[in-house]
């Protein structure tokens, strides 16, 4: 027999996403800014707690809270080695990217993505400096459309985009030898396309 399980709001689950998606953005943007460590952890907790709700095995978002704190300075360092341009080896954080190791025939993502930003109202500046398909970037947009309490459009956001290709950053990233504190963020990126995918098949139920 089926296990029965208690449903939260789903106004509670949207804010638990939309809290998930702005830390992820921070990092994924500007790691060193004070507090988005911490703001980090705040998303593990919430993402294992949004897990277990969902009836998915809250254990791999547990076993990242047993860590202890990384040092800013140390994940500042390890961004710059794994992401940044002059990097070598680089692993990339834009759409265009993963679509162009894809060798997808699609729209242009970043041509994609201001449409989407336009059609919510939402201008775009350069002062993050980071281009407008950049992970942290679309992250960013997610949280703002959760936040409008445009759930839908945020889903939509995220299975025409992230969705495509988290799976392969998450696993680029675990063949890094030298990564240490993003092997545990892409432990919540694969938490985050599981916790979506979870919700999607609740919604056809």
């Amino acid at each position: 027999m089926q296990e029965i399980r208690p449903m939260a709001t789903p106004r509670l689950e949207n804010y638990a996403r939309q809290s998930v998606f702005d830390a992820l953005a921070a990092l994924f943007i500007h790691p060193e800014t004070s507090g988005v460590i911490e703001r980090f952890q705040d998303a593990v907790k919430i993402a294992g707690a949004l897990a277990a709700e969902l009836g998915m095995d809250p254990a791999p978002m547990d076993r990242l809270l047993e860590k202890p704190m990384p040092d800013p300075h140390a994940v500042q360092a390890e961004y710059k080695r794994l992401f940044l341009d002059d990097a070598p080896n680089r692993i990339p954080l834009t759409e265009s990217e993963w679509n162009l190791k894809a060798q997808l025939g699609i729209q242009a993502p970043r041509a994609a993505c201001c449409i989407a930003y336009d059609e919510a109202e939402i201008a775009i500046t350069d002062e993050l400096g980071v281009p407008v398909d950049h992970l942290g970037m679309i992250f960013g947009f997610l949280t703002v459309l959760f936040l409008k309490e445009n759930a839908a459009a945020a889903e939509r956001f995220f299975d025409d985009h992230p969705a495509k290709w988290l799976a392969q950053l998450a696993a680029e990233i675990r063949r890094r030898p030298d990564a240490q504190f993003f092997v545990d963020a892409a432990e919540v990126l694969d938490t985050v396309l599981e916790i979506e995918a979870t919700l999607r098949e609740d919604q056809t139920l």
